[in-house]
């Protein structure tokens, strides 16, 4: 076990990881109701389209941003553990 004080300093890039990934997911399970819906039930036709584009729109926009939290994770960045208190 290493120091857990450097990892929870940066515990704000892991919680913003995981919910993206957790909201990709759920974003995955409405498009494919959307995708079902809208072979069964053409009046729900539109509604599903916008369903679609909406999760494309965030695995295109949102989802990617998390390539860049996990690097910030990988490095654990000690800067501000290293200011002292009066710094603050």
């Amino acid at each position: 076990g290493g120091e857990i004080r450097p990892v929870l300093a940066n515990a704000h890039w892991y919680m913003q990881l995981l919910g993206h990934v957790c909201i990709g997911w759920m974003w995955l399970w409405q498009a494919q109701a959307a995708r079902l819906c809208s072979t069964t039930d053409s009046t729900l036709a539109e509604f599903a389209d916008g369903k679609l584009a909406a999760c494309r729109f965030f695995f295109s926009t949102e989802l990617p941003l998390t390539v860049h939290w996990a690097a910030l994770l990988d490095g654990v960045d000690r800067s501000a553990l290293d200011c002292p208190p009066e710094a603050f």
